[in-house]
């Protein structure tokens, strides 16, 4: 997720390039064993745990997964400029994210895009506007 309107020095795109790199020449494996230890060594183990249990009945999928696709989240200012960008599989804005997700998280997720959506209106390029919004808002 970009959260400022300038596309910065690319080394973001970069690394995603080389995930999927290595998800085409190994697999997905490496992300189930990346959240089990994130998960030995957290604090928040039931988090984790949560997601590992949304996804273990995909693991099979995901392990022998050799395609991996770069979807960015950006502000509305970046999406035609990234829409150049050969490297990256789908863009979504912040205004393209749903109003409601339909379950228990569905107020935060209302104060998210709220948030979200203040980001494209501001017209500063911090990080720093982005948090002070999210700051506000919560």
């Amino acid at each position: 997720m970009k959260t400022t309107k300038n596309l910065g020095n690319g080394q973001q795109l970069g690394k995603y390039l080389k995930v999927r790199e290595r998800v085409s020449n190994e697999g997905g494996g490496f992300f189930i064993e990346d959240i089990k230890e994130i998960t030995r060594q957290s604090k928040q183990k039931e988090k984790y745990n949560s997601l590992f249990k949304s996804i273990s009945a995909h693991e099979d999928i995901i392990v022998n997964s050799k395609d991996l696709k770069i979807f960015y989240l950006v502000p509305n200012a970046l999406n035609k400029r990234l829409l150049e960008e050969s490297n990256i599989d789908s863009i979504f804005t912040f205004s393209d994210l749903p109003e409601s997700i339909g379950n228990e998280f569905d107020p935060e997720w209302k104060i998210i895009k709220l948030a979200l959506e203040d980001l494209d209106k501001t017209k500063d390029n911090s990080h720093a506007t982005g948090t002070s919004i999210l700051r506000t808002i919560l």
